[in-house]
């Protein structure tokens, strides 16, 4: 991905190597500092809280098909030692129970538990509204960091899709970039959309929930806050995964004929290849994804009525915060003339 400097440039960013590198040091330091075993995928990794997180709203889950099966197992293989360090058919290597799910319990969907059974009574499936593993309750700290970095990240990346948009967005690194010349403008734009932007956000969320009425702290609140925020976060990361594929989609085609994409590329530079056109326009997947928003953005307004009197509040002037931000997004998306 290239994005324009201030200077009129392309400049390279790619997170990629950096996140690479961060991840597996921090791996290591957790696993030299913290007795317990993945302390790092269960703690700090972000790929483990995306799971967790987008997983309570979904009813499409790891479960068992009949919990009285698992009851009667004798061998438990799921759980065993023994099978821990075999290379496939394993115990959970999270240390997980399988057969006593709980949301946000750090399941990576590895689906060894369901290799092992042997049984074949676990599998990914739907469950009901009131299984365990869809459990009705605020976020953990972790998981309410994550969402909060994450709608930066996620509101960088719809918002990118509309040139004009994209230019009142990156207003502020590129003002950065005039004052601090000596650093490169992938990592101040990366400040912009993983800290500055979210902090702004959510700045004027715990105001607002401040002055609805929530007075039993910054934490709680943006806990919660967080809570209500993360169905429509989820839907809208959803969304550009959705544009992209529909983008790159007609390249399936080229890339088969030519798996490297070199000659591809040759013809492409010299004009004798012109470039596919996307599967589905970005105005047909704005409505879409604008009508699953607010289909999500109601059912956790439903869901709101149900947590205590406490935090209720704040998961919705959470969940209408973020739902007013990715709903103007995706109206842009919808009304290209806008």
């Amino acid at each position: 991905m290239a994005r324009r400097g201030p200077t009129g440039g392309a400049t390279p960013v790619s997170l990629t190597g950096p996140l690479t590198v961060g991840a597996g040091g921090g791996a290591l330091v957790t696993g030299l500092v913290f007795r317990q075993p993945r302390s790092f995928c269960k703690a700090f990794c972000p790929a483990g809280a995306l799971l967790s997180v987008y997983g309570r709203y979904t009813p499409v889950q790891l479960e068992v098909r009949n919990p009285s099966v698992c009851e009667r197992c004798p061998t438990k293989d799921c759980i065993r030692n023994e099978n821990r360090f075999r290379f496939d058919k394993r115990s959970c290597p999270s240390l997980l129970r399988p057969f006593h799910r709980d949301a946000s319990d750090g399941c990576v969907l590895c689906l060894q538990c369901a290799k092992v059974c042997p049984y074949d009574n676990m599998g990914v499936g739907l469950v009901s509204a009131d299984a365990p593993v869809r459990k009705k309750a605020l976020l953990k700290p972790y998981e309410a960091a994550f969402v909060m970095v994450a709608l930066g990240f996620v509101a960088h990346e719809v918002i990118g899709e509309v040139k004009w948009l994209d230019s009142v967005f990156h207003f502020v690194p590129e003002r950065l970039a005039t004052l601090a010349t000596a650093v490169s403008f992938g990592w101040l734009e990366a400040l912009w959309f993983l800290v500055l932007f979210p902090l702004v956000v959510w700045g004027a969320i715990a105001g607002v929930g401040y002055l609805a009425g929530h007075r039993t702290g910054l934490r709680s609140l943006l806990l919660a806050a967080a809570t209500g925020a993360a169905p429509v976060v989820a839907v809208a990361h959803l969304a550009k995964a959705a544009a992209k594929i529909a983008s790159w989609g007609g390249f399936l085609p080229l890339s088969l004929r030519d798996p490297q994409g070199l000659h591809t590329l040759e013809r492409l530079g010299d004009g004798s290849l012109t470039a596919p056109v996307a599967m589905v326009s970005l105005s047909v997947l704005g409505w879409v994804m604008l009508a699953a928003v607010l289909v999500i953005a109601w059912r956790a307004w439903r869901w709101s009525r149900q947590v205590p009197a406490e935090s209720a509040m704040a998961i919705r002037v959470g969940l209408a915060g973020t739902a007013v931000l990715f709903t103007s997004v995706l109206t842009v998306w919808a009304l290209p003339g806008l």
